[in-house]
């Protein structure tokens, strides 16, 4: 059978087939079907054995064993019963043809098969085994009954069996069906782990249990049942053993065992042998004890007096008697007690009053023990301990036995209730009641406290005065076990009555929030009040050189949180552990549920106390496993621990950066990680989410995060030009805290491009000290040095001096005038000037050493690239772009923005911005300053294109959040930007200010330019969209002149009074490498290519300058190349002398900018320098292939 695929299941909702379902029934031999067969061969079998009875045309008689005799000679040997019918018929119809006297053919007798002879006998019904029967009116059988009779009433059983057997095989069917359709389907059938039954006597309860629980436990009771009694097998093979005893005479009393009551003659079965046995024991120890008592004549030697004598009490321990046990005596049969009254005893108490009384031990010896109630215990205190003399005596009318014992009885005193009261961390209430004992009579009720290995710790007592007893232990150890007990005494009297324990704990103190100031009495002095063994944390230390102090937090001996400033050894320097809340505000006030006062600002902190502020200082558990969360506010100016919090919950927690500034490059991805301050060790996930999203980009989480600890963001710049972006994370933790106004910043960057890169930092000598001027330039050098290519491009260092110090875009001016010979824009004059003597000169520029070596070496040409970080702290005094200061009312007037000089006079904003225009947009320059720097004769950049790409950063080191710098870093992000507004992300991702003048709105005022900059809040727009003064040009933000030539970013979060030596802050080290587009650290991003090669690696070559035929010029070629003057260099991006496959050029700049006007001439030979017999010579083509007739000089 296979599952039903029909449109009708019949009801089913998983149809099986029959080949899994198991028949379970009897083995059916007739039909060859065994338990175990599935009901396909079931059902086979009997359709095979129907089909058989079918096609023997419903008989259903196996006639092979019938005796067909003289049949077979005639007819051959009939295999059917019709063909035995047919057979038998032609032979009556021959034998009575052929009879001359007719014979009357029912007459026949015909033998009866063995088959069929015991139904023939039934069918016979007279006692007899007939052989026989004639076919018709047979004489033994009556009228109408014969053989032929007898065959047909076969016949019709047969019929009738096979119909029962075809209903059989329906309901089988059936059957089956139904199990198929309900029984056994997976959806359908009993489910051992879902589906219950009570099974009590196997589980011990009245519960419901799965079947998989109800056979589990009905096997182990089976398993302990054959482990206990033995297996079936095991039972039955001992009942054999047991012997014929149902005819043996009774050893006590008359007749056999079988007589006996209750005697089974044959016992079957483990519980009927059992009875036996017990019969047969009482049986034979009936006898032996006649025997003991008629033949031993026993003695004195032969009695046992023993008698065991305690208090019965009530259910709340008060006396209710005296219990006297005599099952330990032993009196003979042949002896009685002397006195007819029993067994005298006397009982005394402490006070002497004494009770007599007789019991008959001759009963007692065998029943439960005698009890002699408070009724009958007169005046005997029930309180006392008591003695008891016993005067034994037993006599057989012979002999007497005599034997005085004397017993003490100890009446431990009843115990009283104790009760429990409310438990708190350090005390355990108490009362005592139900008090069981006589007033006045010196009785004392002890009240005990044990510690947990039973030594007693504090205990209480009381002489009982009639009502019930209250007290407290007090002053004990928070989440610590006790013992409790009470204990009776009584004045006068030895021994005492111990009540059972109580197991008692102090609970774990209710946790508080505190927080501890030098002036606190838990701020200690000594490391002796630590409690030994607790846990300790290290917060800070410091060596002063006079004195070394430790600050610690750990417990005193009661548990409680203290902190320890003590004097300890091997310190050096000031160190302070944990991690600040916020690295970029000292002031952050700390936040934490359930502290007084919350948010708590460190006491003592100002925004100028830098490496300052609150620290998460970890967790520490105290001897109850109550845990903390630690924070401290570290105070770097002072050396010192100003408070220490101990938090209960895990709250207090921050967000903070890797670094506090991100770069990221156009169109790149920048990771970008935020770290969990404060708890995150638990199992409870936080929650990360991202509530504003960057305006230049997008966010994911990189592989691996977010932890409970961290998240690391994928950012990726979406390939527009931007001035800054920033986004904000918030974090929900276990504890139900929510953080996250904090926004991530990040400003563009630009890398190195070649190693033929020039790096120019710019330094404003009115603005900024050597010393600051010397650490930046140790850490660029240190950067340098850092890099891991062979080559690796020159830093340069230039500091500027003058009344424009302060303007940067003339530096970018100055790099273009600088070139060579040349060192100014002509008639135009210098864009700027530095100082050629004194500390500035000498120190920072190493008496000029530290000058671009393409602006003071003859002949010079640009650099492809060059990437300036111009240092800035002024655009007025020494300056003229902007405002000396912020004033009271936001505006962009005195001066006006942007400046310009209106056509005389020294070149303002307006101006320098034509001429950074004139400088990146490969057009002719429209600027005063560009034409007359082509105007000098012979001067490096030609009309019509650029010098070099430039990468500008400006840097403002912010000293102030209204004066001279903040006016430098509302300038220059005006500039950057152009006339639209900053968005939220833009203007919070500028990241103005880091530690002393960052704004953090109402816990900490910084520099604020919202007014000027912000959308939504600035009245007006930004004005830097003029059309230049002079050139005439559309302004547009720096951001958006000619982004593949220059870049420009500001970066105003570097203070005045940072540590710019990255040798003592590393973190200065991330800063400055974000100038350059690379990560805090590793090679990822640095220069790896000039951009180009001299074609011929150091070969120089001479143009032609004359020849109207091939040869002449040639000539002309190799003529000019034997003059020194005449040489150049050339360059191509593969090195390969006349290589025909790329544009070659006349300087580096032009090949890897692709400036046409640096291209070799057209047509023209250039030979190899210095000329003479055999020099290579070739003519360059602008088209491919670029080089042709490559010959050598005649």
């Amino acid at each position: 059978m296979i599952p039903n695929q029909s449109s009708n299941n019949n009801g089913c909702t998983d149809n099986m087939s029959s080949n899994c379902v198991v028949w379970q029934g009897p083995d059916l031999t007739c039909i060859e079907v065994c338990n175990g067969d599935t009901v396909s061969n079931v059902v086979a079998s009997m359709a095979e054995k129907l089909c058989e009875v079918i096609e023997n045309s419903g008989g259903g008689i196996d006639i092979t064993t019938v005796n067909q005799k003289c049949l077979i000679a005639d007819y051959g040997t009939a295999a059917t019963i019709q063909e035995l019918f047919n057979n038998i018929i032609d032979k009556l119809c021959n034998c009575c043809a052929i009879s001359q006297t007719p014979t009357d053919p029912c007459s026949c007798v015909i033998e009866i098969p063995d088959c069929l002879r015991k139904a023939a006998r039934d069918y016979a019904n007279n006692g007899t085994s007939p052989i026989s029967f004639a076919l018709n009116n047979d004489p033994s059988l009556g009228p109408g009954r014969g053989y032929a009779h007898f065959l047909a009433l076969q016949i019709c059983e047969n019929i009738s069996a096979i119909s029962l057997m075809q209903l059989q095989v329906n309901n089988l069917e059936q059957r089956v069906t139904f199990i198929e359709d309900n029984c056994c389907s997976p959806s359908s059938a009993p489910s051992s782990t879902t589906d219950k039954v009570v099974a009590s006597n196997s589980t011990g309860n009245n519960s419901p249990v799965t079947f998989a629980t109800a056979i589990g436990a009905l096997d182990d009771k089976v398993g302990s049942i054959d482990n206990t009694v033995g297996t079936a097998q095991q039972i039955n093979t001992a009942v054999a053993y047991t012997p014929a005893l149902s005819q043996k005479d009774r050893l006590s009393g008359s007749g056999t065992m079988a007589a006996t009551r209750g005697w089974i003659t044959t016992p079957k079965n483990m519980a009927q042998s059992f009875q036996n046995l017990w019969i047969t024991m009482n049986d034979t120890r009936n006898a032996v004890e006649n025997l003991n008592e008629t033949v031993a004549k026993p003695t004195c030697a032969d009695i046992t007096f023993d008698v065991v004598a305690t208090t019965q009490k009530g259910p709340t321990g008060n006396v209710t008697g005296l219990i006297f046990d005599f099952q330990g005596t032993s009196i003979p049969k042949a002896f009685s007690e002397c006195n007819s009254r029993g067994t005298k005893l006397t009982v005394t108490d402490s006070s002497l009053n004494t009770v007599s009384f007789y019991v008959d031990v001759e009963y007692y010896q065998n029943n439960t023990p005698y009890i002699l109630a408070t009724s009958s215990m007169g005046n005997l205190d029930l309180a006392s301990n008591y003695s008891v003399r016993i005067d034994f005596c037993a006599s057989d009318g012979n002999t007497t036995c005599q034997e005085i014992q004397n017993i003490t009885i100890e009446n431990e005193l009843g115990c009283p209730t104790l009760t429990i009261g409310t438990v708190t961390a350090d005390s355990i209430p108490f009362t005592v009641s139900n008090i069981n004992l006589p007033v006045n009579k010196g009785h004392i009720v002890n009240v005990e406290l044990l510690n947990k290995a039973g030594s007693l710790q504090d205990s209480r007592s009381f002489t009982f005065q009639g009502r019930d007893i209250t007290g407290t232990f007090t002053n004990l150890v928070p989440n610590t076990q006790y013992q409790v007990k009470n204990t009776l005494t009584q004045d006068g009297k030895v021994g005492t009555t111990d009540c059972p324990v109580q197991l008692v704990s102090t609970s774990t103190p209710v946790c508080s929030t505190v927080l501890y100031t030098p002036a606190s009495s838990e701020w200690r002095t000594s490391r002796s009040d630590l409690v030994t063994g607790g846990n300790v944390v290290e917060l800070a230390s410091y060596n002063s050189g006079v004195s070394q102090t430790k600050w610690e937090v750990g417990f005193d001996s009661s548990y409680n949180p203290i902190v320890v400033m003590a004097s300890a050894t091997g310190i050096t320097g000031w160190n302070h552990s944990g991690k600040f809340i916020n690295d970029e505000l000292t002031t952050e006030p700390l936040q934490i549920t359930g502290l007084t006062g919350s948010p708590v600002s460190p006491a003592g902190i100002t925004r100028s106390n830098l490496e300052s502020g609150w620290k998460y200082m970890g967790t520490i558990t105290d001897p109850n496993s109550q845990l903390y969360y630690v924070y401290a506010a570290v105070d770097t100016n002072n050396k010192s621990i100003k408070q220490v919090v101990f938090a209960c919950n895990c709250s207090g927690i921050y967000l903070d950066t890797t670094q506090p500034v991100y770069y990221s490059r156009t169109s790149a991805t920048t990771d970008i990680t935020l770290n969990v301050i404060g708890y995150t060790a638990g199992s409870e996930e936080h929650t990360w989410a991202i509530t504003t999203q960057p305006a230049h980009g997008t966010l994911a989480y990189k592989a691996g995060s977010p932890t409970n600890s961290s998240a690391t963001y994928v950012y990726t710049q979406n390939g527009d030009f931007m001035t800054s972006d920033s986004f904000v994370i918030t974090l929900s933790n276990a504890c139900g805290t929510t953080i996250g106004t904090k926004y991530v910043q990040i400003l563009p960057s630009q890398r190195i491009r070649y190693t033929s890169t020039d790096v120019i930092v710019f330094f404003d000598t009115n603005a900024m000290t050597t010393a600051n001027a010397a650490d930046i330039k140790k850490s660029f050098n240190a950067i340098r040095s850092g890099f891991s290519g062979a080559t690796k491009p020159n830093f340069y260092y230039v500091a500027v001096n003058g009344t424009e110090s302060g303007d940067y875009l003339k530096h970018v001016k100055g790099c273009v005038e600088h070139v060579g010979a040349f060192n100014s824009a002509g008639s135009y004059g210098a864009a700027l000037s530095y100082p050629t003597s004194g500390t500035w000169y000498t120190d920072i520029m190493s008496n000029g050493a530290t000058l671009p070596s393409y602006w003071t070496t003859t002949g010079a040409e640009f650099p492809p690239n060059v990437h300036i970080i111009s240092f800035v702290g002024q655009v007025n005094a020494n300056g003229t772009y902007g405002k000396a200061s912020l004033p009271g009312t936001p505006g962009w007037g005195t001066p006006s923005e942007p400046t310009t000089n209106s056509g005389s006079g020294t070149a303002q904003y307006q101006e320098d911005y034509d001429a950074i225009v004139d400088i990146t947009s490969s057009a002719a320059p429209t600027s005063a300053w560009g034409i007359a720097c082509q105007a000098q004769t012979s001067f490096p950049w030609v009309s019509g294109s650029i010098p070099f790409t430039v990468s500008q950063v400006v840097v403002t080191l912010l000293n102030d959040i209204a004066g001279t710098t903040a006016s430098v870093a509302l300038q220059a992000f005006a500039a950057l930007q152009g006339e639209n507004l900053l968005s939220t992300q833009e203007y919070y991702g500028a990241a103005l200010g880091l530690e002393r003048y960052r704004n953090h709105g109402a816990i900490g005022t910084g520099l604020d330019l919202t007014a000027y900059l912000l959308s939504g809040v600035a009245s007006v727009n930004i004005p830097y969209s003029v059309t230049t003064n002079g050139a005439g040009n559309t302004m547009v933000g720096l951001k958006d002149v000619s982004p593949s030539n220059y870049f420009n970013a500001v970066h105003a979060y570097i203070e005045n009074g940072t540590d710019l030596d990255l040798s003592t802050n590393p973190m200065i080290t991330t800063y400055f490498r974000g100038m350059f587009g690379l990560l805090s650290s590793g090679s990822t991003g640095e220069p790896s290519s000039a951009g180009g090669q001299r074609m011929g690696s150091t070969a120089t070559y001479a143009v032609q300058i004359s020849g109207s035929t091939d040869a002449d010029k040639i000539l002309s070629a190799c003529t000019q190349a034997k003059t020194a003057s005449n040489c150049i260099n050339i360059y191509n991006s593969t090195g390969t002398q006349f290589d025909t496959t790329v544009r070659a050029y006349t300087t580096l700049s032009g090949l890897v900018n692709e400036q046409s006007e640096y291209e070799l001439e057209n047509g023209k030979f250039y030979a190899l320098c210095p000329g003479g017999t055999g020099v290579n010579v070739a003519r360059y083509s602008t088209t491919s292939p670029h080089w042709n007739t490559v010959s050598t000089c005649p």
